[in-house]
Order: C-alpha cells, then sequence, then structure tokens
C-alpha cells in the first residue's frame, strides 16, 4: 500500500519551468520528482534532456525506432526517499493542468493514481498491462508551442484496461505522456503548472461528456465522408441520439442497400462494426475490403456500417473515429447500445427495411467486444453474432444458459498468440466456444466435443518480410483450426475459429501490405477471407 501522502494547497502552482536546468521538481507544495523516460524496450532509441527552445529552457524528448506502443516521459508527483517509493498527491486544490507543447507526434497526456499503480508497487490495481489504462486525454501537437489546459475533469480511461472509476484527485501518483508515434519524434514541453480553482473552492467534477474527451483541436465531421456514394453505392445516414447529461450528438452510420431490394423489405441486416480509434469507413475500406457489399447484392442482403462516438481515441487523421462504450456499468454519457437499436431504426424509418428482418451483428475487436456484449445485453435480439478478434473487456463475461437466448449463429475467432492481446487474454477466449455451446443449450457432449477442422493453410503470410517488427515477426505463416459445436443437420449453433499466431485484423486473402499495421498489428491471416466465413455462416441460420 502507497502509505505516504503530500498535499498540494493550491498557491504554489508550478511544476516544472526547467529553468533550473535540470530534471527534478521544484520543490513547491511538497511535490517531489525527477523527470524521467520509458520505452517498449523494441529496438529504437529515446533521450530526454533539459535544453533551450526559442530562447528559454524546456523539456526536450526526441528519438524513434520503437516497434511496440512506442515510448514516452512522465514524472513522480511525490517520492519519498525514505521508502524508495512513490507516494500519493492530493491535488483537489487544483482544477487542470496548463502546459506549452510542441513537436511533430500526438501525445496521450496520463495522470496516474493509487487505483492504477500495481499491486506489487503498492496501489490497488492487480499487475498487468490493463493498469496502463489510465485516466488520460490526447494531444496533438503543432510545429509552434502553444498552450494548453487539460481539466482533470475531462480526463478518462481509453477503454482497454481496467475500468477505474472516476479519477480519485486525493491520490495522484504519476504524470505521463506517451508518444504515440512508432517513426521519428521530437517533442518540447515547458512552463507545466496546477491550475488552482478560481476562487480556491474545490468543485465536484460535472459530466464528462463526449467533446471533452477529444483531443484539443480535434473536430468529428459526422456529416462528411472519404467515400463515394456514386460510385461505391455506400450512403451516410446520421441520426442524433440523447446523453445523460451532454444533450444529444450526431451518431453516423453507412449502408449498402442492393438495387434489386424494394422499400421496407424484409432482407436480412448485416451490422458491423469497428476496432478501436477507426470509423465505419476504415472498416468498409481498409479491414473488409468492400467484400460485404458483393455478397449482399448476390443475396439481397442490407449491410449496415457502425460508428463509435468521438471519444479519447479520436486522432486528427480519422476525426470521426472512436471506441465503443462496452461496459454498461460505467458512467458513460453515451449509451452504445441504445445505438445499435436506433440505427435499426433509422434505417425502418427511411423505409429501407421493414422492422421484421433478421439482425447479425459482426465485429472486429472492439466491435467484436460490443457484438458479445449487445447479444448478452439482449439475448433474443439478434439472430447471430460473430466476434472476431474479440474484445469486451479486460475480464471476458461469458455467457449463462439462464439467460435464454435465442441466438440462431455464434462465431468467435481469436489467435492464440495475438500480439495486440495482453498476456493470458487468449485464454479467456478460449473458454467462449464451450460457454456459448452451455448458453444455447447444445448439450454436455457437444460441448465437450465439438467437431475440429484442420483449415487449409495456404498462404505462407510475410513470405519475403525483411523488416524487424516484432508483431510481424511473431505472425509468419499462421494456420486456423474450426471448431464446430452443435448438430451436423442443423448446422453448428457456435463455431470457433482458432488461429495459432494470426495478427490482430480481420482475415483477408488479399490485403495491402501497410507498415503500421505490421508493426502495431501483425500479418493478418490470408487463407482465407473472413467476411465469406461470417457471411455464409450467417445465412445458413435462414
Amino acid at each position: 500500500m502507497l502509505e505516504c501522502s503530500a498535499t498540494g494547497g493550491g498557491a504554489e502552482p508550478l511544476v516544472d519551468d526547467f529553468n533550473d536546468d535540470n530534471l527534478f521538481l521544484p520543490s513547491n507544495e511538497h511535490r517531489v520528482g525527477e523527470w524521467y523516460s520509458f520505452t517498449d524496450e523494441t529496438t529504437g532509441c529515446a533521450t530526454l534532456g533539459v535544453e533551450r527552445a526559442d530562447g528559454s529552457p524546456a523539456l526536450h524528448f526526441s528519438g524513434g525506432g520503437f516497434d511496440a506502443w512506442g515510448s514516452g516521459f512522465g514524472t513522480a508527483f511525490a517520492w519519498s526517499d525514505a521508502a524508495r517509493g512513490l507516494c500519493t498527491y492530493d491535488a483537489t486544490a487544483f482544477s487542470g493542468l496548463r502546459f506549452r507543447a510542441k513537436g511533430n507526434a500526438s501525445l496521450r497526456m496520463n495522470v496516474a493514481s493509487r487505483a492504477s499503480a500495481f499491486v506489487s508497487k503498492g496501489g490497488t490495481c492487480p499487475d498487468s498491462e490493463g493498469c496502463f489504462d489510465q485516466h488520460g486525454r490526447n494531444i496533438v501537437l503543432s510545429p509552434d508551442f502553444q498552450t494548453l489546459e487539460v481539466a482533470f475533469c475531462s480526463l478518462t480511461q481509453v477503454g482497454f484496461g481496467v475500468p477505474l472509476g472516476n479519477l480519485d484527485l486525493t491520490k495522484l501518483t504519476n504524470l505521463n505522456f506517451l508518444v504515440e508515434t512508432r517513426g521519428n519524434f521530437d517533442v518540447w514541453l515547458d512552463d507545466l503548472e496546477l491550475i488552482p480553482w478560481p476562487d480556491g473552492t474545490p468543485r465536484a467534477c460535472a459530466a464528462v461528456c463526449p467533446a471533452d474527451e477529444l483531443p484539443p483541436g480535434v473536430q468529428p465531421r459526422p456529416t462528411k465522408t472519404t467515400l463515394d456514394e456514386r460510385v461505391t453505392g455506400v450512403h451516410l445516414s446520421t441520426f442524433a441520439q440523447p446523453t445523460k447529461d451532454c444533450g444529444p450528438i450526431t451518431r453516423r452510420y453507412l449502408s449498402y442497400i442492393p438495387g434489386r431490394l424494394g422499400p421496407k423489405s424484409d432482407a436480412p441486416v448485416v451490422i458491423v462494426l469497428h476496432g478501436l480509434g477507426a470509423d465505419a469507413e476504415t472498416m468498409r475500406q481498409y479491414i473488409t475490403l468492400g467484400r460485404f457489399e458483393a455478397l449482399a447484392d448476390r443475396d439481397g442482403f442490407v449491410v449496415a456500417y457502425g460508428n463509435a462516438a468521438p471519444s479519447a481515441t479520436t486522432i486528427a487523421e480519422r476525426p470521426n473515429g472512436g471506441g465503443f462504450r462496452k461496459d454498461p456499468t460505467t458512467l458513460a454519457q453515451v449509451d452504445d447500445f441504445v445505438y445499435l437499436e436506433m440505427l435499426i431504426a433509422d434505417l425502418v424509418a427511411r423505409g429501407t427495411i421493414s422492422g421484421n428482418n433478421p439482425i447479425f451483428l459482426a465485429g472486429l475487436s472492439d466491435g467484436g467486444g460490443l457484438a458479445h456484449m449487445a447479444a448478452l445485453k439482449a439475448p433474443t435480439r439478434f439472430k447471430g453474432i460473430a466476434e472476431i478478434m474479440p474484445f469486451p473487456g479486460p475480464k471476458v463475461p461469458l455467457p449463462l444458459a439462464q439467460a435464454g437466448f435465442t441466438l440462431q449463429r455464434v462465431l468467435v475467432a481469436y489467435s492464440e498468440s495475438d500480439p495486440a492481446m495482453e498476456d493470458g487474454y487468449p485464454a479467456q477466449l478460449a473458454k467462449l466456444g464451450p460457454a456459448w455451446a452451455a448458453a444455447l443449450n447444445l448439450g454436455a457432449e457437444a460441448q465437450r466435443s465439438p467437431r475440429a477442422t484442420t483449415l487449409p493453410n495456404t498462404v505462407k503470410e510475410g513470405t519475403g518480410y525483411r523488416g524487424s517488427a516484432p508483431s510481424a515477426k511473431r505472425t509468419l505463416d499462421s494456420r486456423a483450426q474450426q471448431l464446430d459445436y452443435g448438430s451436423a443437420s442443423g448446422g453448428p449453433r457456435v463455431r470457433v475459429v482458432r488461429f495459432d499466431h494470426a495478427g490482430h485484423l480481420w482475415p483477408v486473402a488479399n490485403p495491402p501490405d501497410r507498415e503500421q499495421e505490421l508493426k502495431q498489428f501483425g500479418f493478418r491471416n490470408r487463407d482465407m477471407d473472413m467476411s465469406d466465413v461470417v457471411w455464409e455462416y450467417f445465412r445458413s441460420s435462414l
């Protein structure tokens, strides 16, 4: 337990202006710390020091060449030489942070607390990579110094780790800046200070609205799309969704309706959900490569690409991207389970479908997690779901038989060695096949003895790769096995596609190689097109 503590009174807000030309914090209001750097320990380099910028000393962090999540720098708010460890710092006298910064990268500014500190270090977070999902805000730097103010009340988690609840300002430990680039970076920081409450009286945080989570300067454009409807036939639609306290926000989705379908058709609807930080256009254009439209034309289905509301993961290059809110126990302003229902209702209101249509959900990663959680929340709503490399949350909730599921098809695809997942996470996903079989009442024998089929290994992924990215090297030449649960006569109601070491992406036969993808996610499996696998499995239930 972090037993030592310190408290700020609000009279001396300066954290560091670096005018003393060293990496130690000035001892203002019991703050004790030293600036440090950290990396993903791949073959890159980074330097941290105090140098002159525009005639004034500033903190300078530069480097590059990292192949995993990158690098960063930070400082403790309070440190005990006697205990040789972190203390907690009470910052309730302050409303946020103000600083000047410039550079050629995007940053994730995190404020860590006892709730995100490892148990082994005296915190309350069980030791895991999920503890690094700290309360923070994304920041896009510009070439010239700009002054930025970040309210503590605007800080949120990204969503990949352990839910920490609201940030406890009485028990802060660290401030850190993660450099979100794997290329060369050059970052400067100066005049960092805490912002006292205007009248010296601490206030409780108001609601954190979606706009509060956005990086400074990033402006969503929900009514704009990069797709040309005349060429693709893909249409952008929007509607207003209420939030708990922040008023309505504009939600969006893409849809494709084959020309042969008349108005108010009873055609099956497949809703496709993207991964964290992506958007509907990314899922359609780069992940599935538009394959779902060809299948929809062939079989007379409607395809809709869902889109998360902008959030902490939104970036300037994808201003409409974000992450789905999958945890119904959080205080999030946006309800993405309601969003799915509103998307379906909007298709009805526009006269596209009748409302009596079978509905299928298919998602990748974060979107696969939403498909999983939506089925748990509404056991009788969907005809089938496909969760591909899913992330429902740090702990995968299993379906229960007594929930009364009417699902006819459940497809789970995961990699036993997924470079984008925390160690041990695939072992949680491995439990989904038997759990879904039990939840769908398939019988003890079906649960114990699924039919196993080794799928053809037709492509040697990564042949000729000469790079050094660990994720890419880890996912060369992946293979898959299919496990089917349920009666052969009625078709297997639960199917698992288990890859031995595929990358964290939607399998496609001939995807383009993008270096950034390879570094972050590895080589996707190319022995199949997952769009066809999902489609045929859903279609077999009709």
